[in-house]
Order: structure tokens, then sequence, then C-alpha cells
């Protein structure tokens, strides 16, 4: 026996010869691991020595150099066990690779009962008619030119030469086809005797069986499943068929499936991917509307004998066609008018619909279900007017979303005037922008209703009694939100402005303050009070901006406790000035920081180039001569003719009053 590194018999031999070829000897790979030739009874071995980290060094059989009739694989080489077995399944004429991996003229291969057979194909054997081992206690056992495991339970390989006969009967035994087993194999038919039986993978590539279906463009069935599509644009499943194949539509699928089953996810996932746009369900099979929901081309279903649901034009309803159960993915309409016997719109019915455009409901809709509408990416008009819903439900705890959550495109909203309730998340998410007018009748709204949108304002009805929290918080774009809200309707209110977001933990609530202005109305609509809630207030004030509303009006000495809580110097100022401005306060905290601040806030008019609000502070009177004439000089330089003007008219009139004053 010889044992010797690559490397090493490249020094010794320029090539080995047999009768397919020359044999080139690779490189010797980086590291501990290394390829090795082995001559062992007359066979010349190509090894791969493994190393693996935390285990025994162990040799795998990758190749052979040179060879005969029969051939014996070593159970140990220089105290190494070997075992494994990978040979590759190139064919031996590929103009590709430099090395064969077809032997012919092998008629027996005898392995040790330990090894393990990672890789082998009918390739590599051709002309195999036998294949042992040593002891016959192994993984596997040989029988009519096919390997099995020791219980003969998973086909393994066949060979073509060990094979006499032209049909092939799997045993029943056999319950798992391996995923090489009939790679390259001759035989012409082929019958699975246990009609359960399970395929790994692809193991009839490139045999005959396969390839004679393939011609004749027939569909493949492997005991009781569809294992791979090959035919029509209409498929229609035989009732003995229970099972459809992971790959069965790899390499087609149809445009219509007929099928007394529903498939599992992955089965409508590759439909989906393969552009199957309809589906007809002919048995009283139970169906899962949310793997269905997933199906993006789906454009209509068909359900011709179902007891619970029936469809019109490829839309589902219950079968008394009073609910709207399923609107297909995939339909590209984008205008749809609820049929006027519908009473209800179903839990998600709707959902993910990405053509609709607008959508119009009929006068007998009294209920729409959660996340009826939810995800519609297109959808930007919703008619609610002529239905008689009093409540739009919330998402609840098993729901995903809302009704409408997620509808990113959504403009406009007309509410009947039977509506009483806007449910948790019913608009979260939406592309609601600019104001919201809620109109009489609605009492309630839920949490986290409109949040995450672009209102600005929000004009909340006089029947309004209670307003949960998150209502209003973090509206997307939104830099500044005004709402208005009748005295006695304000229960809630805070909380829906200032509230923790939906997916945050309070800690964290600092970061999600807006800029608020509430409006206070009287019964006959007049403003009578305005709270500015800061961006920027100080952990810990805003109790005091909520006990300042409790009570369904403003108290307005405890609201101006806040005003020492705004850490932005920018909106403290705004906030200051909005409160002289809107009620005139002398002496309290807002006057005395805008005098001391004065000639910072008027440079600060100036800088950003305000000469009418300029104007207007000076008004004021908050500022000192001396800082005016310092403002006068500015102006002059940024060209502010308007506010040098007046400037110069208050110091000549301040000259000639404190003149007056002296010569009395």
């Amino acid at each position: 026996m010889t044992i010797l590194p690559v490397g090493v018999m490249l020094k010794i031999k320029k090539d080995f010869r047999n009768a397919q070829g020359v044999i080139k000897t690779p490189d010797i790979p980086k590291g501990d691991n290394m390829n090795i030739r082995y001559s062992y009874k007359g066979t010349e071995f190509l090894l791969w020595e493994n190393k693996p980290q935390g285990e025994s060094p162990f040799f795998e059989v990758r190749g052979l150099i040179s060879f005969s009739e029969e051939i014996v694989v070593p159970s140990t080489v220089n105290s190494y066990e070997v075992r494994s077995l990978s040979f590759s399944q190139e064919r031996s004429d590929s103009k590709d690779s430099e090395y064969k991996h077809s032997y012919f003229g092998v008629r027996r291969l005898t392995l040790p009962s330990a090894i393990r057979i990672h890789s082998l194909y009918n390739i590599n054997f051709p002309d195999l008619e036998e294949l042992c081992f040593t002891d016959g206690t192994g993984a596997y056992s040989f029988a009519d030119g096919m390997l099995y495991d020791n219980e003969g339970k998973r086909l393994v390989l066949t060979f073509n030469r060990g094979m006499q006969s032209g049909e092939l009967r799997i045993p029943s035994v056999v319950r798992r086809i391996g995923s090489n087993a009939f790679r390259e194999s001759s035989v012409p038919k082929i019958t699975f005797s246990y009609p359960g039986i399970e395929v790994e993978g692809n193991p009839f590539e490139g045999s005959e069986w396969y390839e004679n279906h393939r011609q004749a463009g027939e569909n493949i069935i492997i005991g009781d499943m569809f294992f791979r599509y090959l035919s029509s644009e209409e498929l229609t499943l035989d009732p003995t068929i229970k099972r459809i194949n992971t790959d069965c539509f790899r390499y087609g699928c149809p445009d219509h499936l007929i099928t007394h089953f529903i498939p599992s996810d992955q089965i409508i996932n590759a439909l989906d991917r393969g552009g199957c746009r309809k589906l007809t369900i002919t048995s009283d099979c139970a169906i899962p509307w949310d793997s269905l929901r997933k199906w993006n081309c789906l454009k209509e279903i068909r359900l011709p004998a179902h007891s619970v649901y029936c469809d019109k034009e490829g839309i589902v309803f219950d079968k008394e066609r009073d609910e709207l159960i399923f609107y297909p993915a995939g339909r590209t309409d984008e205008e749809y008018t609820i049929p006027e016997d519908t009473v209800s719109i179903g839990c998600k019915s709707f959902m993910g619909q990405k053509h609709l455009i607008r959508v119009t409901l009929c006068s007998n809709v009294s209920r729409i279900r959660p996340g009826a509408f939810s995800n519609c990416s297109s959808l930007k008009y919703i008619s609610l007017e002529n239905s008689i819903i009093k409540e739009l439900p919330d998402s609840g705890i098993f729901q995903e979303s809302g009704v409408f959550e997620g509808c990113t495109s959504l403009k406009e909203i007309v509410f009947p005037k039977t509506l009483r309730r806007i449910g948790n998340r019913s608009f979260r998410n939406t592309g609601l922008q600019g104001e919201l007018v809620l109109n009489e009748g609605i009492e309630s709204i839920g949490m986290y209703a409109f949040s995450d949108t672009a209102l600005t304002q929000i004009s909340l009805s006089k029947t309004i009694k209670h307003i949960s929290p998150g209502a209003f918080c973090m509206l997307g774009s939104t830099d500044h939100l005004t709402v208005s809200v009748y005295e006695g309707s304000t229960y809630g209110l805070f909380e829906a402005l200032e509230y923790v977001p939906f997916g945050l933990a309070p800690s964290y609530a600092q970061v999600i303050w807006q800029s608020v202005d509430i409006r206070f109305l009287d019964q006959k609509g007049t403003v009578k009070e305005i709270m500015h809630i800061p961006q920027h207030l100080t952990r810990g004030f805003e109790k005091i901006l909520e006990i300042a509303i409790t009570e369904c009006k403003l108290d307005r000495k405890l609201y101006l406790e806040c005003f020492d809580g705004i850490s932005n110097k920018k909106e403290k100022t705004e906030f200051a000035l909005k409160i002289l401005k809107e009620n005139g306060d002398t002496d309290c905290k807002c006057e005395v920081f805008v005098k001391q601040s004065s000639l910072e806030i008027a440079e600060g008019f100036i800088t950003d180039g305000k000469e009418e609000e300029l104007i207007n502070f000076l008004k004021g009177g908050y500022m000192e001569p001396d800082e005016m004439r310092s403002v006068l000089k500015t102006c002059n330089e940024k060209e502010m003719g308007q506010a040098s003007a007046y400037i110069l008219h208050f110091l000549s009139k301040n000259r000639s009053d404190m003149t007056v004053g002296l010569s009395l």
C-alpha cells in the first residue's frame, strides 16, 4: 500500500492513465485539510483528509484515479476511518470539467459497513451490477439494483445495470424517495406501491421515466401526491390526490387551478409566483382566507359546491349573500360598489388590495368588521355616507389592524350620520391630511384611531363623550396640530394627543411630544380659550397640562405653570408671545420673560426676515429706548425700511414726551 500527499505524487509521476484518458491531480488546498492519492487492492482513490474541529480526523472518498471491474473501499487509511463517500454528479462528457466522474466498467463495489453516502449518483457507476458491504450490518442494504437504508424505508439510489426489468415497482415498505434516487436512470416505467410515499427534492432529474412524461406533456403523479405540473393551462386535481409537492410548479404553473382541497401556504406562494389567476374549489372544505390573501395575482374564486360560501363574479360572499367575505388581491378594477343586498363587510375582506381606488357602500350595509380595508395601498376615497353603520370596530387583541389602517393613499372619508364610534386604529397610518371634521352623532374615538397621519386640524363635534389614549398622537408629517373642542367634550383629550404611541414603552414618552393648539369653544362655536401644548416640555410638567383640562374647560392659572418646563428657548419665546397676544396678560411669567429677552427676540425676527412680526412685537412695548436704537441700526443694515421708520417715530415721540415732562 502507498500513501502520499498529492504534491509528492506530482514529482514522481506526470500523470495517470486509464481507459477514460488523462487524470490531472488537484493542488494541495490551504489549511490542515488536503487531497491525497491512495492505492488499495488495485484501485487508486482520491481521498479528502478532513480534520473537523473537536472531532476525530477522517477520510472521504472523492473520486477514482485508476480502477478495475471490482472496487473495494478501505475502512481505514493511515489509522483514520474512511467515513464518507462523496462523488460529483457532473456528467462524464462535460467539456468544462478537468476530471472524469463516470467510471465505466465497474461491476462490483464493496463499501465499509460504517460508511455514510453523502453523494453518489447513477452516472458515477453506469455499469454497476452489485453493491455490497464488508459485514452486512451497516446503514444500507442493496437488492435488485436498488440501494436502501438499513430498514428499507428510504430508497437511496438505483443503478441501471443492476435493474434487469424495463418496469420498476417500488415496494410498499419504501416510504421515502431519496433526492438522487433515479437521476440518470434508464427505467422507462416506475410505479409506487405505497400511496403516501414522500419525495425528497427532485430525484427524477435526467431519468428516462421523467423525460418520457415531459416529452408527452403528462403531469406526474406519485402515489396520492401531485409531483410535477407539465401540461395544460387548466389543471384539475383528481379526487385521489391529497398532496402537492413543494416543487410541483417549479417548471410550469396553470392559469386556472381546480381543486377539492386548499394547497399549503408554500404551494400558494408557488402558484402566486407562477401567475395562477383563478381558483375553483369543488368540495365543501375549510378555506384558510388568511393564506389566500397572500395570493397577490389571484383574480377570482369559484365555489360551485360549497355549503357555507358562494361567489359572485369571482368575489366571495356567505351563502345568504348578505356578507362580503373575500375580495381577491389580484383584481385590477379601480372602483367597486358593494352590491345592494350586502349587509356586512367581512373581517379583512379587502385586506392588502393594491388596485382599488374608490369603494362605495350601499344603503343596506350596517356593519364593517375589523381590518376590512386595511393596507389597501391605492384606496383614495371611501364613501360610507349612504350606509347605516353605527360603529367602526376596534382592531381587537388578535386582529392585526384597524378597519382602514395602512391605507396610505386614503385622502377623503365621508362618514354616515348613523356613526357613533370610531374604533381603535381605524385610520392609523393612512393618507389623511389637512382638516378633519367629525360630524354630529359621533360619541367616542378609540386608541390610535388617527395616529400617524398628516392631519393639521381636527374639529370635534359636540356629541363627543370620550377620546381614548393616543387617538391623535404622532401625526406623521405634521409640525403643528390644531384641535377644536367644545367645553364639556374634552374627556381624555390630553392623553389622546400626548400618549405613548403604538409600540413604544412608556419610558420613551418624552420623544413623542408634538406642538398642539387646543381651541375651547362655547356651545355657539365661539373660541373662548386657547391652550398651547409645547413640543419641548420637560418630563413631569405634562401633569400640569393634564390637570388643567380635567374639568372640561381650561384652568388658565394652573395651565401657565407649565411655562417653566419648556426646555427649548425658541419655543418658549413663541409660547410667551402667543399668550401675551391672545390675552394681554401683564405681570405674568410670560411678560417678564419677553421683556428680559426682548432684544434677542427682535434680532431673531430680523435674522429670519420677518419684518411684519418684528413691527408687531415692537408695538407691544417690551423694549427700552436703548434697545430700540440697537435694533434700528440692524434694521438699516438689513434694509427693513418700515421697521426703521416705526423705531424712529417711537424714539422721536419718546424724546418729545421727555421734553414735555421736563418743561412742566
